[in-house]
């Protein structure tokens, strides 16, 4: 049981990445800036997440400034967090990408502003740059899963369908209650006036009970629809675990 309960009214806000460019070999230097601009619209499709990259970053810092943060190492954490700092963000991507021949051995991660440690990381060998792009968009969706939970269920489609289950089973009880109520008449009606009268009312009843068995119905069914056909979230509800035995409800998303 619920010892406490505490509500909380919000529109969570996107994660917020920097792309500090991928490390290539070669003459792959050209194609590095469109493998990564390419992963970060990949990451941008799923509007929880928002990515600046290395051609963003020219506009918002000076050029000497953008080539000191942007030669930080893969795994120098303390030049990455100031990055992720300086912009604002919540996390660094970083990645290596080496050509052997026709093959790509390729090193994708996202470092964590707040602790430094890696948030999410991919590696691979691919044969042809067609399959190392194909690998970049698969593991583009797989890191938005990673860094965040799923999206929560929509409150409307879940009231919607309670709504309907609750009028499912009041169309029941309607039902059978008249069918009840035309059987106690036929074994206690002391004359046909009074059977056809209390027949007429079961069937009443039962019509009710017919037609909120019909609204019913159709709510669930919009509801489904509603949860299977919705692009976002209309209205989300989350809940989380406090201490002491309570939760917090949050609530957000578009009203």
């Amino acid at each position: 049981m619920l010892t406490s309960m505490a509500l909380l009214i919000l529109c969570a806000g996107p994660v917020k990445l920097a792309a500090s460019g991928f490390a290539v070999n070669g003459e792959d230097t050209a194609r590095a800036s469109v493998w990564l601009e390419r992963f970060a619209e990949v990451l941008r499709r799923d509007k929880r997440v928002e990515v600046t990259t290395t051609a963003d970053l020219a506009q918002l810092i000076g050029l000497e400034r953008q080539k000191q943060m942007l030669g930080c190492e893969p795994d120098a954490t303390s030049c990455l967090a100031e990055l992720a700092n300086a912009l604002g963000t919540d996390g660094v991507l970083v990645g290596s990408i080496i050509r052997t021949g026709d093959s790509f051995l390729v090193v994708v991660k996202v470092i964590r502003q707040k602790t430094g440690g890696v948030w999410w990381s991919a590696s691979g060998r691919m044969t042809g740059e067609g399959a190392l792009l194909d690998w970049l968009d698969a593991q583009a969706a797989v890191a938005v899963n990673a860094m965040l939970p799923p999206p929560p269920v929509p409150v409307g489609p879940l009231v919607v369908g309670g709504l309907g289950i609750v009028a499912l089973g009041v169309g029941a009880t309607l039902v059978a209650l008249s069918n009840t109520v035309a059987l106690e008449a036929v074994r206690t009606a002391p004359d046909e006036p009074a059977l056809a009268k209390a027949l007429d009312a079961g069937r009443t009843q039962g019509t009710a009970g017919v037609i909120v068995l019909g609204v019913g119905g159709a709510a669930l069914a919009t509801s489904i629809v509603w949860l299977i056909a919705r692009g976002e979230p209309a209205a989300t509800v989350a809940l989380s675990p406090v201490p002491g035995g309570g939760v917090w409800a949050s609530v957000g998303g578009r009203w």
